[in-house]
């Protein structure tokens, strides 16, 4: 519930000026009763156990005649969330003209092979609905996605290469590797990055790339 709540604030900071939602979180976190964990707003919660979870919980209560309205609202705006991102990526990439996408992230969180219920895998679901031309890197859940896409995608040894082959990067997990990109690694001008988790300081960049981050205000959103 957490976590769909921080993702809510972070989509309303998107559309309002000079909105940050880790200004927001910071706050809301400082006090003792709410505490900053699961408190990041970004994408969707993925991985084996609570998406799972929170649905079981649903089930159980319903047989027991119990509304679990709060638990259904958070797995409506979780799946939600997924879709945003999407939409996201989808409007920069109409402005841009260019089907080439690089996603740098396909394990539900960083430092992890586990892909289900990743929104990055989502992400490469709706991608490819679109006809999108996506290439990917993750240093430990390429295997796994192998599985599921097969020859439907691109697949990169490297951060580096990934970034190459396209003019518009998502970048969905906090992977140190990915933090250090900079103005070295951009080869299209003009190139828009998204950073999901506002892990990659801008300032690295020059006037080519587009820093675009969930949960701060962004044109794309308004």
């Amino acid at each position: 519930m957490k976590i769909s709540f921080a993702n809510t604030l972070s989509n309303i900071c998107e559309r309002i000026p000079d909105a940050q939602i880790d200004d927001i979180t910071t706050a809301l976190g400082s006090d003792k009763r709410v505490s900053p964990y699961y408190l990041t707003g970004g994408l969707a919660f993925g991985g084996t156990c609570f998406p799972k979870d929170n649905r079981a919980f649903m089930a159980f209560a319903n047989r027991y005649g119990v509304d679990a309205t709060l638990a259904e609202a958070t797995d409506t705006v979780n799946e939600s969330q997924a879709k945003h991102l999407t939409d996201t990526v989808l409007s920069i990439q109409a402005a841009n003209g260019d089907r080439r996408v690089s996603i740098l992230g396909l394990a539900f969180k960083a430092n992890t092979p586990v892909i289900e219920e990743s929104p990055a895998i989502k992400l490469i679901r709706s991608l490819l609905e679109e006809n999108m031309d996506v290439t990917v890197y993750d240093p430990l859940a390429m295997d796994l996605t192998k599985e599921q896409f097969g020859d439907a995608i691109a697949y990169a040894p490297s951060v580096e290469i990934c970034v190459s082959r396209s003019p518009l990067w998502v970048v969905t997990t906090g992977l140190d590797e990915f933090q250090a990109i900079d103005d070295d690694y951009v080869t299209h001008n003009p190139t828009t990055l998204i950073d999901c988790w506002r892990v990659i300081d801008p300032a690295r960049f020059s006037k080519k790339v587009n820093y675009v981050a969930l949960g701060r205000f962004s044109p794309w959103n308004s």
